[in-house]
């Protein structure tokens, strides 16, 4: 089956419409809404690609009519209606094998005749419904039907899909109609390139179409590794009928600006008409190669990272973008143009002393400083995991995934306090979860034993089963204040509490998990976390392991000065090259 877009008024001659098919059975639904799409692209200058029309030569000269009767049918109507103000030629006449006689009314329209066949009253009234469309202001209706004209000349387009003599109609007829098995932008323009090619070198037995056939095979099993899907887009791959699509939105343009489903298509159909000049070689190169620059992006790690920080982040520098933009770039003209948007996203101050300033005021009650303690965070995972010796990569597709289904939030590291904590369910595991912190320290502090006593009182169920009966909220607020200082370094002060060392980065879900926990509370669900395989920032584990605290300042079990200090100073030298003495 060969196929092709062609514009409505590049259809010629005599369809035939065969006994299997029922009849014309639009609706004012149906047409108007042809008519909606159509006009839409008035003074846009944008193309719109029409569902199948899918016929077959047959002896005499004529075209059976295999799918799309309703279409061209209406397309039909909708030119008989300008015909009624302008004088145009119709370009094609529809005969019909069981209804001989609906040939001659699509000409004659005679309303005293619409009632002898249901197919009469269904051809009528959708003539009515275009008329209706047009409207009764002449002018009015003059200018639409001209516009109209004028868009099925030079912009609307079918899928002309011509099936081969040897193919049998009702089978086909039953295999496009039986569940309407929908085409996809991929596999159009697979058949583009597979049903059209011609040997690549006639001295060579592999042709054209099976070193495509191969090509494309192996990007779309490529483009099914989910890190490299995390890397090339922020999109849900299930967005897409096939992954390939993304490739093809990438080569054409921005998938935003496709208005039309078939837009991609149309658009490589018409690149390949007019700037390939029907070489389909020379254009599947060029998709090829600008796939296997999307490859060598993602295989090299200091193009990795930048760019897939900046997409992550930035809505305006898609991938597609970012490669477009530095088409013409050395690698180190890439490197620093990657990094000056970078510096955009996260910059505070012109100044190191200003910037040290900015970023210790940075507060999470701040909505535009959480936006950019997110991004500071994130920039400080991807740099850790592009730095280390090991040459590990950061995982977009995880971060990506989990900010498409989840989301991500900024988690107090030690949430000194407990907001919101008014029910008795909430105390008593508020308690409870804060006992297994204690619990971890009880062999080196003798207040965690005695804490874990008075914990294992308040919490007692009565007869009935309630636990915590005896607990008020001033008993658990005295309870929680001694427990805050038995797991506390010291009291941070609200405006370090909310301050940037003081926060890390994790999902939105897992964020929950935590709630108002103390540090070490917190320390043992991020372990069991991390072993359980849930995604947790390479930072945020290294936060709460205390990688980051000099020796002689650790105390594993709580979260000071010197861990917020030393925290902070890795941010600084990371994201910003600044040394914090």
């Amino acid at each position: 089956m060969d196929f092709y877009p062609k514009l409505v008024l590049d259809i010629k001659g005599m369809f035939f419409v065969p006994a299997y098919q029922r009849g014309y059975r639009w609706g004012k639904a149906e047409v108007t809404r042809l008519l909606d799409d159509i006009y839409e692209r008035v003074n846009t200058g944008q193309n719109y690609c029409l569902q199948p029309i899918v016929v077959k030569r047959i002896d005499d000269g004529r075209f059976e009519l295999i799918d799309g009767q309703q279409r061209l049918t209406t397309l039909y109507l909708i030119l008989k209606a300008i015909q009624k103000e302008l004088s145009i030629q119709l370009p094609y006449n529809i005969d019909y094998q069981t209804r001989n006689e609906s040939s001659a009314y699509l000409d004659s329209l005679d309303a005293d005749r619409k009632n002898e066949y249901i197919d009469f009253r269904y051809i009528h009234d959708a003539f009515g419904y275009i008329m209706d469309w047009f409207g009764s202001d002449r002018n009015d209706s003059m200018m639409k039907r001209w516009k109209v004209f004028s868009l099925l000349k030079e912009q609307v387009q079918v899928l002309w899909y011509e099936a081969d003599d040897s193919e049998d109609s009702r089978k086909l007829f039953s295999r496009l109609n039986i569940g309407k098995i929908p085409l996809t932008n991929a596999e159009l323009v697979k058949a583009l390139f597979l049903n059209r090619g011609a040997k690549a070198d006639a001295n060579t037995p592999n042709s054209l179409q099976e070193q495509i056939a191969a090509q494309w095979d192996n990007m779309e099993r490529e483009l099914h590794n989910e890190a490299f899907w995390g890397f090339l887009s922020n999109a849900d791959p299930d967005d897409y009928d096939t992954r390939l699509d993304l490739l093809f939105d990438f080569f054409t343009a921005d998938r935003d600006n496709k208005t039309d489903k078939y837009a991609i298509f149309f658009e490589l159909s018409t690149r390949l008409k007019e700037q390939y000049s029907g070489s389909n070689d020379e254009l599947w190169r060029d998709i090829y190669e600008y796939f296997l620059r999307l490859r060598e992006w993602f295989n090299d790690n200091k193009l990795y990272h930048r760019a897939g920080f900046i997409s992550s982040v930035n809505g305006k520098y898609p991938l597609s973008r970012l490669i477009n933009d530095t088409e013409d770039m050395g690698y180190d003209q890439k490197i620093a143009y990657l990094d000056s948007l970078i510096a955009a996203e996260v910059k505070l101050a012109d100044n190191d002393a200003d910037t040290v300033t900015e970023l210790k005021e940075l507060s999470y009650l701040n909505f535009a400083d959480k936006e950019r303690i997110e991004k500071i965070l994130l920039l400080l995972n991807v740099r850790t995991m592009a730095n280390s010796s090991d040459m590990s990569r950061f995982p977009f597709e995880r971060y990506k995934n989990k900010k498409r289904h989840e989301g991500w939030s900024l988690e107090h590291i030690h949430a000194q306090h407990s907001e919101g904590l008014n029910k008795r369910e909430q105390w008593v595991q508020w308690l409870e979860e804060n006992a297994k912190g204690l619990e971890a320290i009880n062999h080196s502090d003798d207040k965690a034993a005695d804490l874990l006593a008075e914990i294992a009182s308040a919490v007692e169920k009565n007869s009935d089963g309630l636990a915590g009966y005896r607990l008020t909220q001033d008993a658990f607020d005295r309870l929680r204040g001694r427990i805050t200082d038995a797991l506390s370094a010291d009291r941070i002060p609200d405006e370090d509490l909310h301050s940037i060392a003081n926060l890390a980065l994790l999902g939105f879900k897992d964020n929950i998990v935590l709630s108002n926990s103390l540090f070490e509370t917190k320390r043992q669900k991020i372990i069991d976390m991390d072993r359980s395989g849930v995604y947790v920032p390479v930072c945020t584990r290294n936060v709460f392991m205390k990688y980051y605290t000099p020796a002689g300042a650790n105390q594993p079990h709580f979260w000071g000065a010197p861990d917020r200090d030393a925290y902070l100073g890795r941010i600084l030298e990371t994201i910003f090259n600044i040394k914090n003495d």
